[in-house]
């Protein structure tokens, strides 16, 4: 009797049978066995039966060499029975028989052999050049013997996995194993549950409740792929589901449980550029949400680095936006832990007011100036009116440059002006810069006698004054002059005059409502 055991490795000298040889009467027994690798120089590299009886059951004979004849050999009249065994390349023939009797069932024998039950086709051993010769999972061997090995209507194994025990030396062991790494996506009214999948010859279990440990009410599904689709779910409402794999009729452990809930995402969500140059974005309130996350990209797609915020409050404010840059913005509500998908996307793009306006005037024209806005294609547009709130008689021009010269004034009108940023082909305008005003009435005393004796400044009059006060103050001779006005807090308020005058009073009106 031989059980249980490995045969490998083994040469003959001359002799035949290089795994095993069997003769003389033994009447004897191999079970659970691998023959494999052996060689003879004479016939039969695997088992070599002469002239005896031999029951061979879940034998794996594989990989024998000889001079001929590779896998079995029957002669000198001995009797043989096979089953639940596999004998599988070896050189030359499987099955030598060249006397006695030969019974073979439930066998994969290479090349095929008459018999009930028998199969011809590959076994997927799992690594024949590491020596082991056991099954893969999805082997046909596998539930495709018998447990009545002598036909008699009565099971002689009675310990297996599956339907029907193994072919070959040993049954195989199924471990079924949970899935892993499951993940979601979230959809507007379902959830899709997808995890690795185990293998080509498994069903999964899908299970969900509302109980983290199921203790309460459990649904299940079964499916064939390694994803799952739940149409049949409320919004807001948190899931608990875990799967198990299914191999014939073996199931794993439960995989590890996965929660998740469906977060309407946020609506009308909208975007303001204010004039202090912020960003001030709203979105439609949701009683339920805990908090918002706010995300902000230079792509529209939101590939590669992005900014995130968050807001307590339906509404947020981006003061740290880089001017001159579009910039894209999208919020997702939280329910405590759970994340909804993103709102659509809104854009933003900051354009800087022009600052530092100043005002020149000559006999017949006024010169305007302020600081360049750095951005890539810049104009700027140019408002005058002869109201400080430019209601009445508005006219517009642009310029490329930080500058522009208007020489359709007249003579005793006050003019105001104001000015802004043009971006990006007209697309993106800024708010308009501080309003300045000048007129070119400037009363000067020709007369010599009047002609003070040093610069002095007088008081405005009136003061206190609404809206409107004049300034007088006199040169000793021909000068530059520059008028600012500051107020208590040394603050800039007003430039007026930027020009050579000569000597003599002077007289300038100030209108404060543009203050």
């Amino acid at each position: 009797v031989i059980e249980d055991c490995m045969i490998t490795g083994n040469e003959t000298g001359d002799g035949d049978g290089g795994g095993i040889l069997l003769s003389d009467n033994l009447d004897a027994v191999i079970n659970r066995t691998f023959v494999v690798n052996n060689q003879a120089s004479g016939y039969i590299g695997g088992i070599d039966v002469m002239g005896t009886s031999a029951t061979i059951s879940n034998v794996t004979v594989s990989g024998n060499t000889s001079g001929g004849g590779g896998g079995i050999g029957i002669s000198d009249n001995a009797n043989v029975d096979i089953t639940n065994s596999i004998v599988w390349d070896n050189t030359n023939t499987e099955i030598m028989y060249m006397s006695g009797s030969i019974d073979v069932t439930y066998s994969d024998i290479q090349g095929g052999y008459v018999g009930v039950g028998n199969i011809n086709a590959d076994p997927l051993f799992i690594d024949t050049d590491a020596g082991d010769y056991g099954l893969q999972i999805g082997s046909p061997c596998i539930d495709a013997g018998t447990a009545d090995i002598n036909q008699d209507g009565v099971a002689d194994i009675t310990e297996y996995e599956g339907i029907a025990p193994d072919m070959g030396a040993h049954e195989m062991a199924i471990a079924v194993n949970p899935p892993d790494n499951i993940s979601y996506v979230p959809q507007t009214s379902s959830v899709m549950l997808m995890w690795n999948d185990i293998g080509e010859f498994y069903s999964y279990m899908v299970e969900k409740s509302l109980v983290e440990d199921f203790s309460g009410a459990v649904e299940q599904f079964v499916v064939e792929e390694n994803s799952f689709t739940d149409s049949d779910i409320q919004i807001g409402v948190e899931y608990f589901y875990r799967i198990t794999s299914i191999y014939a009729d073996v199931y794993s452990d439960p995989s590890e449980v996965i929660s998740l809930m469906i977060v309407p995402a946020p609506t009308g969500l909208a975007v303001t550029v204010q004039e202090d140059e912020s960003v001030y974005l709203t979105w439609d309130n949701d009683d339920n949400a805990t908090s918002y996350q706010i995300q902000r990209s230079r792509d529209p797609m939101f590939f590669g680095p992005s900014d995130l915020f968050y807001s307590s409050e339906n509404n947020f404010t981006d003061t740290d936006l880089p001017p001159g840059i579009m910039h894209h913005y999208r919020v997702r509500s939280y329910y405590g832990d759970y994340l909804s998908n993103a709102s659509q996307n809104v854009s933003a793009l900051v354009v800087p007011a022009p600052v530092g306006v100043m005002v020149t005037v000559d006999e017949s024209s006024v010169s305007l100036s302020w600081d360049a806005v750095d951005i890539a294609e810049v104009s700027y547009v140019i408002e005058r009116a002869t109201d400080s709130l430019f209601t009445s008689a508005v006219e517009e021009f642009t310029s490329t440059e930080n500058s522009f010269v208007d020489n359709s004034v007249e003579v005793d009108i006050e003019y105001f002006y104001r000015v802004s940023t043009v971006c990006c082909g007209g697309n993106s305008i800024s708010f308009f810069s501080d309003v300045v005003s000048v007129m070119l009435t400037v009363m000067d005393v020709a007369n010599a006698a009047n002609i003070p004796d040093a610069y002095s400044l007088q008081q405005n009059y009136p003061n206190p004054f609404n809206p409107t006060t004049q300034i007088r103050y006199g040169l000793k001779e021909n000068a530059y002059v520059s008028i600012n006005i500051y107020d208590l807090m040394g603050k800039h308020i007003k430039s007026f005059i930027n020009m050579s005058q000569d000597a003599g009073y002077q007289t300038i009106r100030w209108n404060a409502t543009d203050a």
